[in-house]
Formats: structure tokens, C-alpha cells, sequence
């Protein structure tokens, strides 16, 4: 593999990058009981800001998985990460009832639509059929993971401070992953 980064590398560093671009993930769910009562949310928008990062995932997804066949699957991931840390900046800053916190969560939800698949094809691009096979396991795993560290890390945060860090933090991550892949994983074309 000259010229590319080294296979583990490679491997370590898509892992972490899907962990720490879903920091965000959780923090709709650990923080909804509060923001349900600040914004004077009924029960069924509260179930519907949820469902709005999950809308945000199913929309792009096919379109997000399908450009990994003319694009390099780092510049989608980079893309998604981006979107992540966009759609919790704005949750930060804008989100103030239903429509702006759903609007926000939709961003999010489109963002792991960027990282998670796209992020497999980093690795399917890049190794060869013997280290895929057994790098798969690992990386799909990772979305537990990420999914854990999210809840871990934003039920800490609902100790201490309000959703807007908590969204800060989730943006920091996701920004974080971007760079990372950007900077460690090398380009290529699809």
C-alpha cells in the first residue's frame, strides 16, 4: 500500500473519527425532559423533534451513500461531519422551540448520514479484501460506541451545564473528526 496510510492507522483513525463525530447524537434525548418544559413542548413535539434527526438520516442517506461511487468517500465524511458540527452550532445558537430545534436536529441526523457509511466505503476503498474483512466488525461496532460515548458524555454534561454546551461539545467533536480524517487519512479517487 505505498503512498497510502498504513492499514491500522488507517483503521484506528476511521473508528475514532465515527465515535467523536457522534458526540451530538444523545443530546436531544438526555436533554428533552428540560427543553420540553423551557419551551413548553407537548409530548408530541418532543416525539417528532426526535424523529427529526432520524427524518435528516433517512433523506440523505442514499444520496450521501450513492455520491461514494463518484466521489472519495473522505471528502463525503469530511462533508457529514461538517454537517453535524453545523446542524449542533445552530442547535446552540438558534434552537429556541419546535421548528428551530427540529430544523437543527435534522442537520444533525443528515450528518451521521455523511459519517457512517461513508466512512465504511474510507475503509472498503482503501484495504485490501483480507484486512476489510476483518476491519468491518470494528468499524460497525463503532457506531455502539459512538452511540455510548454520546449518551456518557451529554448525561455528564446535564449535570453540570445547559444544552447549549452540551451542543457546543457535540459541534467540537464532530469538527474534530472532520479535521482528523482530512489531515490523517489520505485521498483518493472512488
Amino acid at each position: 500500500m505505498s503512498g497510502s496510510t498504513r492499514p491500522l492507522v488507517l483503521i484506528v483513525i476511521t473508528c475514532l473519527a465515527a465515535i467523536i463525530s457522534m458526540v451530538s447524537f444523545a443530546i436531544w434525548p438526555v436533554f428533552l425532559v428540560t427543553l420540553g418544559g423551557e419551551w413548553n413542548l407537548s409530548n408530541v413535539e418532543i416525539g417528532w423533534v426526535g424523529g427529526a434527526y432520524f427524518i435528516g438520516y433517512v433523506v440523505a442517506t442514499p444520496v450521501l451513500v450513492g455520491l461514494t461511487d463518484s466521489i472519495d468517500a473522505k471528502r463525503i465524511f469530511i462533508g457529514g461531519s461538517l454537517a453535524t458540527a453545523t446542524g449542533s452550532a445552530g442547535f446552540a445558537l438558534f434552537a429556541d422551540g419546535f421548528w428551530s430545534a427540529a430544523l437543527a436536529w435534522s442537520i444533525v441526523g443528515a450528518g451521521l448520514a455523511g459519517t457512517y457509511m461513508p466512512g465504511l466505503q474510507i475503509l472498503n476503498a482503501r484495504l485490501s479484501d483480507d484486512r476489510r474483512i476483518r476491519a468491518v466488525p470494528f468499524y460497525t461496532s463503532c457506531f455502539s460506541l459512538g452511540t455510548g460515548v454520546s449518551f456518557l458524555v451529554n448525561g455528564t454534561l446535564l449535570a453540570y451545564v445547559d444544552h447549549k454546551v452540551a451542543a457546543w461539545v457535540g459541534a467540537g467533536g464532530a469538527f474534530a473528526a472532520a479535521m482528523a480524517v482530512l489531515v490523517l487519512v489520505r485521498s483518493r479517487a472512488p
